[in-house]
């Protein structure tokens, strides 16, 4: 400990208890880690539950392919669908634009296809279901988090 040296002001202190109160910020740090990586895992969790209910396709390999990964040390989620089963699925968030085809005298999809002429194969419109998963536990997930910061004991 620094003896006081009046004449240049220096002054010592003595905290009684600083030990103690370092033990208990650290416990509270921890305690709010864990509130945080657990609030994180469930809204993943929640996402991808509603997000699998929400897929307008009648084949379940999208539906089947959406999966959280928590990373980051557990404070960070990404949830969609994973490929190799996911490959379409931004098809079905986003839907296309209108798509043509030009085909020489071939016949495609029961359309006849002449010289030179292009021909209209469709647009799917989008049908969204990770994002409406996403903005319904939003809020939820915010305050599930400022409680998990608030309260941590």
């Amino acid at each position: 400990m620094p003896r006081p040296i009046r004449n240049r002001g220096f002054f010592s202190t003595e905290v009684r208890g600083l030990e103690a109160a370092l033990a208990e910020f650290e416990r509270y740090s921890s305690d709010v880690q864990t509130n945080v990586k657990d609030v994180v895992a469930d809204s993943a969790s929640k996402i991808s539950t509603n997000a699998k209910s929400k897929v307008a396709v009648d084949q379940g390999e999208t539906k089947n392919s959406i999966k959280p990964i928590v990373f980051n040390e557990g404070y960070s989620a990404t949830i969609g669908p994973r490929l190799p089963k996911g490959w379409k699925a931004h098809w079905i968030e986003f839907g296309t634009n209108p798509r043509y085809t030009k085909k020489k005298g071939k016949m495609w999809n029961g359309i006849r296809y002449t010289k030179g002429k292009i021909a209209y194969t469709g647009e799917m419109p989008a049908m969204p279901f990770l994002s409406p998963a996403f903005e319904e536990e939003k809020p939820g997930y915010i305050s599930d988090l400022r409680k998990a910061m608030r309260d941590p004991l």
